[in-house]
């Protein structure tokens, strides 16, 4: 207001800039210019974070697509071997005690995973 007085009482001294109002457009167009390439960016990063959780999706599904495969494999194989008949004279199959198996610490056993927390499973899993 007071500077709307002055202008009317000395119009000549409005034609010259205010320091202060100066200083203030020039921080706005600084912050304009800071906001305009954190915005591009960030809409950089979002890009990369869309693209990288359509990975993860596409992984996610290949694992269970995979793991079904598997699994269906598995099974079949067991009813082709429940199916067969069994051999005659069974002292000539070799037998494995069963404290065998619990002492293997090996990634797909049971033992080994009832162990282990699940982020020491998965780390095991992809360095095999």
């Amino acid at each position: 207001m007071q500077k709307a007085a002055q202008a009317v009482v000395s119009p000549r001294e409005m034609n010259q800039p205010d320091p202060v109002e100066e200083a203030l457009r020039t921080q706005i167009e600084q912050k304009k210019i800071s906001y305009k390439t954190m915005f591009t960016h960030l809409k950089g990063l979002k890009i990369e974070i869309e693209h990288l959780q359509l990975l993860m999706e596409k992984g996610k599904l290949k694992l269970q697509k995979d793991f079904e495969v598997w699994w269906s494999e598995e099974t079949r194989s067991l009813q082709s071997q429940e199916e067969k008949p069994f051999l005659q004279n069974s002292a000539s199959v070799l037998k494995t005690p069963s404290s065998f198996f619990e002492n293997q610490l090996h990634p797909c056993t049971i033992s080994y995973v009832l162990n282990v927390t699940s982020e020491e499973f998965v780390t095991e899993l992809l360095t095999l």
